[in-house]
Formats: C-alpha cells, structure tokens, sequence
C-alpha cells in the first residue's frame, strides 16, 4: 500500500498565455504546474489582476485553467498573476504582462496580386 502526502507545489501553472486580446477584454489559459512539482491535486488557482496603476480588477479563486476579463481599458498594460494550490496550500506565482490592443487599429490582408487594408465600422476618438 502507498501513502502519499501532499504538500504545496512547488512551480507555478505552465504555459500562461494571453489570447483573443481585443481593446476592452482579455482572455488568459494555463495549465497545471509540471507533474514533478505539484505535490498532490491541484484543487484551485488563485488570479490576480492587476491595472498599470496598480488597482486590482480580478482578486478570485477558480477550478477551471482559462478566465476571459472584460470591461479594460483599451491600449492599456495589465498584470496577470496566477498561483495554484493543493489541499495544503498554495504554490508559488507567475506573472504575465499584456496590453490591450488600440481603438482603431486597422487589420491589413496581402495576397500575391493585391493588398487589402479594411477599418472598424466606428472609431471612437480618445
């Protein structure tokens, strides 16, 4: 019979990353801390969301390994901070920057025989 005992992992969450970033909402994915460090299940992260300015906007714990935020501020830098836990406590965090994209940015296609620029139907002036 084996006993195994858990105790706080000892790496953070592995392959934080930021997709579908627009001007207002971001979305983060990660996965659990590599296997050799994370000392028992992995029953919840904790997230911190933190603006250029300091102020926190996110301050919560989840089950799941992805968390979409909205209502940002465009072209803004904010500062995502995720640590996992076992039944014994939490592990250490990684931090990951990323900026929100700009009001107005314009999207350019190329082809071999034309280029093709389009604008957003609105642009709002700051």
């Amino acid at each position: 019979m084996f006993h195994f005992t858990s105790t706080v992992p000892t790496a953070p969450p592995a392959e934080v990353i930021a997709s579908d970033v627009t001007p207002t909402s971001i979305t983060f994915h990660w996965l659990e801390p590599p296997c050799g460090h994370r000392h028992g299940h992995i029953i919840s992260y904790s997230i911190l969301l933190r603006s250029e300015n300091d102020d926190i906007l996110v301050n919560s714990e989840r089950t799941t390994t992805s968390i979409t935020v909205g209502d940002l501020i465009p072209y803004t830098t904010y500062y995502f901070t995720i640590s996992a836990s076992t039944v014994v406590g939490e592990g250490p965090s990684h931090t990951l920057a990323q900026r929100t994209k700009q009001i107005g940015t314009f999207f350019t296609r190329m082809s071999s025989h034309k280029l093709q620029t389009s604008f957003p139907n609105t642009v709002q002036c700051l």
